[in-house]
């Protein structure tokens, strides 16, 4: 694909621009980036004598990653989406692997990273998988992965384990877990990337040019850093540290930050981080789903409950969710669509349905097929959400009323 037709595409696609498609038919995107091609083939014979005679690179010269960009380290260069053919697969097959986590750009690009046989006794590489598409999930390309074990390993500063993927832009991406490695060239080449002693990288998300990331220090507590979303240039957030577990939600450029027992919850909105009241506190663990609104789930342990915040943190409801049959399971995931709706599954015998902030349920008319453990869903707009059921990837593009699951391999 012609790399000025895939950003393009990205673009205009992009939730964040909101541009009706019906004003960039993608038949003239292909028509045009097609004459632009042949005007460069024709181009390029013409100078191709004159280049040659005029220029002589010495052998091992190569260009500098400049100081925004931290070097690979395979210091090779990265292949080459070139306008003449598009490249071959150059990571290994999906071949039946298991989903562990996905990402959107658009709502046509997505990535996905999976595990692949036992990831107890695979090698580093052997068992890591990533895939793009960017057809809204119709086909995919393998990229490769960085010789890294799937799975949470023991920790520490040299600790090379990751269970989750994020791209904050086409080209800028991570890949975390017990340790983060980034991307900059579209996942082509990935570098690993130090915070000192501090090693497991809890949840990572990126909006408005920032990336930011819940990491955990040799002590135990966890720490809030960020990063421009381009280079490697992480800093920490002074003052924001959570006790235990927690959980992180970006919406543009304000932040929330939740922990769980006696930790505090930390907020930006006013243009600084301060503390804010925390619905989670005393649980276990807790998850954040923003979407206008913020959502929260609490798990205690013997059961869970859902909080919802329309001031980005500042106060929170209790959302009164009747089931029939009392409290809910620790099982419950949720993943906010609007301001004041979200989709839940309550345990894994159960389909998907969609939740209101007050607390009525309704539901959906095809839902994926459950019986597995959802460990993720999410919305990129109010129409477009994705769900990993079991070891499978499931998309909506009508608001959550109905899913198809994504064959990857």
């Amino acid at each position: 694909m012609d790399p000025l037709e895939r950003e393009l595409r990205d673009v205009l696609t992009s939730e964040r621009r909101a541009l009706p498609s019906s004003l960039v038919p993608l038949d003239r995107v292909h028509a045009r980036a097609a004459r632009r091609r042949n005007r460069r083939r024709a181009a390029l014979g013409a100078v191709t004598v004159v280049v040659a005679a005029a220029v002589a690179i010495p052998v091992g010269f190569s260009l500098g990653t400049g100081p925004d960009r931290a070097p690979a380290a395979d210091a090779s260069p990265a292949p080459s989406r070139t306008e003449n053919a598009s490249p071959a697969p150059v990571g290994a097959p999906w071949d039946g692997s298991r989903v562990a986590s996905m990402t959107a750009t658009s709502t046509r690009t997505i990535v996905v990273l999976g595990s692949h046989g036992d990831t107890d006794t695979c090698q580093p590489g052997d068992c890591l998988r990533l895939a793009e598409s960017h057809d809204a999930g119709r086909t995919f390309t393998a990229l490769p992965a960085p010789e890294v074990k799937f799975g949470v390993g023991a920790g520490g500063p040299s600790a090379t384990t990751v269970t989750d993927v994020r791209f904050g832009s086409a080209q800028d991406g991570w890949l975390f877990g017990d340790g983060l490695w980034s991307t900059h060239d579209g996942g082509y080449r990935w570098t690993q990337v130090s915070f000192g002693a501090a090693a497991e990288v809890r949840r990572l998300e990126a909006a408005a040019g920032t990336a930011w990331a819940l990491v955990g220090d040799s002590d135990g507590t966890q720490q809030l850093w960020r990063s421009p979303v381009g280079a490697d240039h992480w800093r920490r957030v002074p003052g924001v540290a959570l006790d235990g577990p927690g959980d992180l939600a970006v919406q543009g450029d304000r932040v929330v930050v939740l922990g769980t027992g006696q930790s505090a919850a930390w907020s930006n909105v006013t243009g600084e981080f301060n503390q804010i009241d925390n619905p989670c506190k005393g649980s276990l663990a807790a998850g954040l789903s923003g979407s206008g609104d913020l959502w929260a789930t609490c798990i205690t342990g013997t059961a869970a409950y859902i909080t919802t915040s329309a001031d980005d943190g500042t106060t929170w409801s209790t959302v009164p969710v009747d089931t029939g049959q009392g409290s809910l399971p620790n099982s419950v995931a949720l993943g906010a669509r609007t301001a004041g709706e979200a989709v839940v599954v309550l345990s894994p015998e159960e389909p998907l349905t969609k939740l209101s902030a007050d607390g009525s349920l309704s539901p959906v008319r095809r839902p994926p097929v459950t019986g597995s453990a959802v460990s993720y869903l999410g919305f990129t707009n109010r129409d477009i959400g994705y769900a990993v059921v079991g070891d499978g990837l499931w998309r909506t593009d009508d608001g959550g009323d109905t899913w198809r699951q994504l064959s990857i391999g």
